[in-house]
Parts: structure tokens; sequence; C-alpha cells
């Protein structure tokens, strides 16, 4: 397998020099062929920041994905699809118990008096 890092060109004092990048710019991925998030599925770092499009960057993913089996690639997609889990969706303060209303009614705390009213309101 070729190289995944992307070269960056430098500003400032060391103009014209190259370094390596963090990730691939989403022309360079649109260019290539490829959408951020197949470039994620595939193990391709991508760098939101960037937005210069550097042709030897270009022509790197191209080598990459032309390297690289077509079975492998549906076997990655499945097995990221299988990965996956939902998350449940994060219950408030009181829900969990945090405040005094919530240990209430969860039966966290002890009350004082008369529990309810039925039983000496509403004899028969």
């Amino acid at each position: 397998m070729t190289n995944t890092e992307s070269i960056v060109k430098q500003r400032g004092a060391h103009i014209g020099t190259t370094r390596k990048g963090r990730g691939f710019s989403e022309s360079e991925l649109h260019e290539a062929g490829l959408s951020i998030h197949a470039a994620i599925r595939l193990g391709i770092r991508s760098d939101p920041l960037r937005r210069t499009k550097h042709q030897k960057n270009i022509e790197q993913l191209r080598l990459l994905l032309d390297s690289m089996d077509k079975d492998a690639l549906k076997i990655r997609k499945l097995s990221n699809k299988r990965c996956r889990q939902t998350a449940k969706p994060h219950k408030g303060r009181t829900e969990r118990g945090l405040t005094s209303s919530g240990k209430r009614t969860r039966g966290l705390l002890r009350t004082r008096g008369l529990k309810s009213t039925k039983n000496y309101k509403y004899k028969k």
C-alpha cells in the first residue's frame, strides 16, 4: 500500500518548502472521486480546515485507490455498518435523580408527614 500522507506548502519564513499535512483537503478528495465519508471509511485522513488543492496529493490518492482491492473496499464498508451503535439520548438531571425533585420521584428520598391525602381525606 502506498503512503497516505498529504503534502502541504509552508507559509511565512519557510516559503517554498513542503511538510507533511494532517490530511487531504475536501477538493483533493473530490478530484480523486471520493467523498469525505468514503475517505473516512477507507482510513484516509481528511483535513476540513484546508482549502488548497495540490496535484501531487490528487495523484497520490488516485494511485492509492487503484492499488486497493475492490472486494476489500466492499468488506470495509459492510464492517463499518455493523460496528455502528446508536447512542441513547442523554437523560436530564431530574430523571437521573440529581435534583431533590428527581430523588423524590425515584423514591430515593424519605418524605415527611402524610404520604398522600387519600388515607385521611376520603374515608368511606
